[in-house]
């Protein structure tokens, strides 16, 4: 009598439940266990979208590479084997119905709770064990046992590590795949908190003048040495202690990275009306208020630099939110250590990795739900093959 052989899962978020899905359509012969440490799956997936789940991004697998600013190489595998358009189509096949906000995709009926109910159905359906609030605390690697809740053991053939990074910690991401990843030799690049709001103490932040404007696509750029060295465009919302929105957050990446090898502030331009190159010659308050804010308008006519600083708005960033309210963590288990054709560890390869505990990265938008989805799936898939 052959043994049934066992895969287990650590970790039930999105790369997680991907990752048990696409292992049990193509190696249904093994037992998949699914250790997860809250008391339900998706916990963070269920928050993502504001809660509508903006499942993917609807470009094609190579304009993919342009939303992801750490280790794209590393993706191409994964994207090439199950990309955007794929996952699009997979959930389509399952009957979750989808719709598109420009390049975003969401699912048609705004709540993530349908596509976890996907999930719970699949794991009931197909004989998968889940045991919850399982928390896994060390891998003995000489006997392929993982321990759990201190005491418990499940014994593996392979296992993929699922178990997300260091942000929203109430769901779960606490960094605990790093530890489990280092103990058994993997290096773990430097952690920082990227897709996050910004911090600035300048004087108009302080007073509030500005709190709760939004401005459509705008140009932010990073300024060093009076030199533009890195810039975005997107919409940007000014609060009551800096900056959010999505140009914010797709620069804070480049921001997180200048403060921590020692500046003190980063110098951010921002340009209100980049698509309107008439107005630089000649600046009308009145035709201004066409295209931004009348608050925006009046507190940009009211400082010395106006009208320049229409085009040319500074504002000093000092700092970021706590990393726990960064979207993503950037950094992670090193991509070199890792199989990119199958998401196996190079030192060990019945272990392998999928999602943000990888150091891989790209903008908010449904770019780090493509990865995970992408990733999870390669994993499933080939966690058994030579």
């Amino acid at each position: 009598m052959i043994k049934t052989k066992n895969l287990v899962i650590i970790g039930a978020g999105p790369s997680g439940l991907m990752a048990c899905v696409s292992a049990k359509i193509h190696n249904p012969e093994f037992q998949i266990t699914i250790l997860e440490k809250n008391s339900d799956i998706g916990k963070k997936l269920s928050l993502t979208g504001g809660g509508r789940c903006n499942l993917t991004v609807d470009v094609n697998n190579s304009e993919f590479f342009s939303g992801i600013y750490k280790n794209a190489s590393f993706l191409f595998s994964s994207i090439y084997n199950f990309g955007p358009r794929d996952i699009m189509k997979f959930f389509e096949s399952n009957n979750i119905k989808l719709k598109k906000e420009g390049p975003k995709v969401y699912l048609l009926s705004n709540d993530a709770k349908e596509i976890i109910k996907f999930f719970e159905n699949f794991i009931k359906n197909n004989g998968i064990k889940i045991i919850y609030n399982a928390h896994v605390n060390s891998i003995d690697i000489t006997k392929s046992v993982l321990v759990f809740n201190n005491f418990e053991e499940i014994n593996y053939d392979f296992t993929i590590i699922s178990t997300g990074g260091m942000t929203y910690k109430n769901t779960g991401s606490s960094g605990d795949g790093y530890t489990l990843a280092k103990s058994i030799g993997h290096n773990i690049t430097n952690l920082m908190p990227a897709e996050i709001p910004l911090v600035s103490n300048d004087l108009f932040i302080q007073n509030k003048v500005l709190q709760g404007i939004c401005v459509k696509n705008v140009e932010l750029s990073v300024k060093i040495s009076e030199k533009k060295v890195y810039r975005v465009n997107g919409d940007l919302i000014f609060t009551h202690f800096g900056i959010s929105g999505p140009a914010s957050l797709m620069i804070s990446h480049k921001i997180v990275e200048l403060l921590n090898i020692g500046h003190q502030f980063v110098d951010l331009l921002i340009n209100f009306l980049p698509n309107q190159n008439a107005l630089k010659e000649q600046v009308d308050v009145v035709v201004l208020q066409k295209y931004l804010p009348k608050r925006l308008v009046s507190f940009l006519e009211s400082q010395t630099s106006f009208p320049s600083n229409v085009n040319y708005f500074n504002i000093r960033i000092v700092n970021t939110l706590s990393f726990d309210k960064a979207f993503v963590t950037n950094g992670g288990v090193n991509v070199l250590e890792v199989n990119s054709s199958n998401m196996k560890s190079k030192i060990n390869p019945r272990i392998s990795f999928s999602g943000e505990i990888l150091d891989v990265c790209g903008f908010t938008g449904g770019y780090n739900l493509t990865i995970a989805w992408s990733t999870g799936y390669l994993a499933g898939q080939k966690f058994a093959k030579k």
